[in-house]
Order: structure tokens, then sequence, then C-alpha cells
């Protein structure tokens, strides 16, 4: 419940939809992701 709240708000804040959003947040997820593997293979 709480964090369909914090969906809404960030929904109405950017004002764009969900599923957009959703997907923006698994992209900076990946990224991370990349940066440490990154950093793990060096």
């Amino acid at each position: 419940m709480l964090a369909y709240t914090k969906l809404e708000v960030l929904k109405l804040k950017c004002g764009i939809g969900h599923f957009r959003l959703k997907a923006q947040l698994y992209t900076v997820g990946l990224k991370a992701m990349y940066q440490q593997l990154a950093l793990l293979r060096a």
C-alpha cells in the first residue's frame, strides 16, 4: 500500500504515467548495476 502511494505521489509530481515512471526507475537501476559490475571487473 505504501509503495502504491509513493508511486502515485511521484506520478503527480513528475506529470508522467506510472508505466513510464516505472520504466525510468528500472533503467536507472540497470545503469547502476552495470557500473557496479564494471568496478568489480576492474
